[in-house]
């Protein structure tokens, strides 16, 4: 019995799934319950949730491919994570159900009504209209979750032998895998986010959702270190202060992008002036008017930008354990805000200044946060105890390794 016990309080992981599984079940419960009252309240909830937590396993996604490509320590100590965060993709294929079936509450031109009303919507219905909105979905999640399965099975072979012929395939799966992936959230960005307000274009609104779901899936993984290096000692003599440096600048890296990119899409819709494109950002509190939206916006640009930008400015703070983690998890917090300043404003018909608040919202987030965790946790587990990734033969190495036996050979 105390030896139960004993391992019960050595596996924090273990606790947190099970009061992740908790949490998710009961937010989901509130959301149905809410769904009774308001339709148009639970899908809008859902798809903010959905749609944070689906960057959760594609960013790790990202940041796997960008390990096998670049190579380096400190993709070591995050990688296998991210794997299994990657490997939750069908579940979130699932879990896209009710944004299908909630098309009406979510979309405008999947209105019949606002569809008949506004020619811009009529334009847009060849290639926004439910059936190719499904069919693009289905695209989308089966080039993810193919690329996912392909490279993490090539990985665990790898983990378990150290084959180098398949660091190649990996490098060159990872090389168009890369690519593809950016291009596919892009193409998702479009369907899921930037149609909600049909009169409004970017052309880089994907490029960002791509550096945040990148950057979600980097301070998610290090943020639960602390849970799983009671699970494995060599994780925990891994992550030195030089590992610790190298995630922050990584961290900081992505910060940066994010803040120039998104300022980039503000400054060319805000100059440019157009009617059909700066009241997107009047609807999200930009503007001469400030309404509850420009506080979620400042809180974002405060603690998603300059806090962490000066904190990781430190050598010192990025070598602390402790500092970086607890920073990494402030971060996360920050990502689901700047998601929900995102979506949660935007719908079918937006006045300006609306708030779009639901009760809904956090039970919803919990909810579908703490099944994917519950599920992220299960698929951790059958990677084995090693959360330590073999190290990577270097591409010239390889290329060396087999030039000198092709000229042993010929000799």
């Amino acid at each position: 019995m105390s030896d139960l016990t004993t391992q019960s309080r050595d596996d924090p992981l273990g606790r947190f799934q099970r009061v992740a599984l908790f949490v998710g079940a009961a937010g989901l419960a509130i959301g149905l319950i809410g769904c009774c009252f308001s339709r148009a309240q639970f899908f809008n909830a859902y798809l903010y949730a959905w749609f944070f937590v689906l960057g959760l396993p594609l960013g790790g996604l990202a940041i796997a491919m960008l390990h096998h490509l670049t190579g380096g320590a400190w993709g070591r100590a995050i990688r296998i994570p991210c794997e299994a965060a990657a490997m939750t993709l069908p579940a979130m294929l699932v879990l896209f159900l009710p944004v299908a079936l909630g098309m009406k509450w979510l979309f405008p031109w999947a209105d019949e009504d606002l569809l008949a009303r506004d020619v811009v919507l009529r334009h847009q219905s060849i290639y926004f209209n439910p059936t190719w909105f499904l069919l693009r979905a289905a695209l989308y999640f089966a080039a993810w979750c193919v690329l996912a399965a392909v490279l993490t099975s090539q990985s665990r072979e790898y983990q378990r032998h150290g084959d180098e012929r398949l660091l190649r395939s990996m490098r060159n799966i990872s090389a168009g895998g890369l690519l593809l992936l950016v291009a596919l959230i892009t193409l998702a960005t479009f369907d899921w986010v930037m149609s909600r307000e049909a009169h409004f274009t970017s052309s880089v609104i994907g490029f960002i959702t791509s550096v945040g779901e990148t950057l979600s899936a980097m301070v998610f993984a290090i943020a639960i270190l602390p849970l799983l290096t009671p699970r494995d000692p060599e994780l925990r003599e891994f992550v030195t202060p030089a590992i610790l440096n190298d995630l922050g600048n990584l961290i900081l890296t992505l910060v940066i992008l994010w803040a120039y990119v998104s300022f980039s899409q503000l400054l060319v819709v805000w100059m440019g002036n157009i009617d059909h494109e700066t009241p997107w950002y009047l609807h999200r509190g930009i503007g001469p008017h400030a309404t509850a939206w420009t506080f979620v916006a400042v809180l974002v640009l405060l603690f998603h930008f300059f806090v962490p930008f000066f904190i990781l400015l430190s050598r010192d703070a990025k070598q602390q354990f402790l500092i970086l983690t607890t920073l990494a998890l402030g971060l996360l917090i920050m990502r689901a805000l700047d998601v929900y300043w995102l979506i949660a404003p935007s719908g079918a018909d937006v006045p300006v200044g609306r708030r779009h608040v639901s009760v809904l919202d956090l039970p919803m987030l919990l909810g579908v946060g703490g099944i994917w965790f519950y599920v992220f946790v299960l698929i951790l587990r059958r990677r084995g105890p090693r959360l330590v990734a073999r190290e990577e033969t270097s591409a010239d190495e390889v290329l060396a390794k087999e030039g000198g036996g092709a000229g042993a050979n010929a000799a």
